[in-house]
């Protein structure tokens, strides 16, 4: 299969159209590729060591990044779930609020019932989104992110204005 990196390697527009037509009849001819791509990747991850230690190295790793994922996904339906239950704690004021109004109250009892209930309930709804929406996507950031982007602490200082020399900087 070529590789296109600009529109001057595409050549003649009927050969492109053709492998692309061949291909698209026959999506899955190269999975065996991958399969054997996925089995060496088990055996031979680690060229030093036996292979079959390596497989079993494989197979944890697989299973620890496989987990990882999950892990993530889980970590950001949590923030979804986070701001879902604003809007509902929102929708539940609005109807508490409108059930202590006595039947048949006027404009100026309906507003002395409701807007307190309105005003403390809100205000702890927003006083919850406002907290929950920097200390979630912190915890994220700094737990899961860093954790993923292989980030390690270092014993060197941050100073950003001094010139560093090679020893330094490893």
């Amino acid at each position: 299969m070529k590789k296109f990196t600009c529109v001057q390697d595409i050549g003649d527009l009927r050969e492109a159209v053709a492998e692309a037509l061949e291909i698209k009849r026959d999506r899955f001819q190269f999975t065996g590729l991958g399969r054997n791509r996925t089995l060496l990747m088990l055996f031979f991850n680690s060229p030093g060591r036996n292979p079959f230690v390596n497989f079993g190295l494989g197979l944890w790793d697989t299973y620890n990044n496989l987990t990882g994922i999950l892990s993530d996904v889980l970590s950001y339906i949590r923030l979804f779930a986070i701001g879902l239950s604003g809007g509902i704690l929102a929708t539940v004021f609005n109807a508490l609020a409108d059930g202590f109004v006595p039947e048949g109250a006027n404009i100026v009892v309906r507003l002395l019932v409701m807007v307190p209930i309105l005003l403390v309930g809100h205000g702890i709804n927003l006083f919850m989104s406002t907290i929950s929406s920097f200390v979630h996507p912190m915890r994220l950031t700094f737990v899961e992110f860093y954790k993923n982007a292989g980030f390690e602490m270092s014993m060197r200082s941050f100073e950003p204005l001094r010139k560093m020399d090679d020893s330094e900087n490893q």
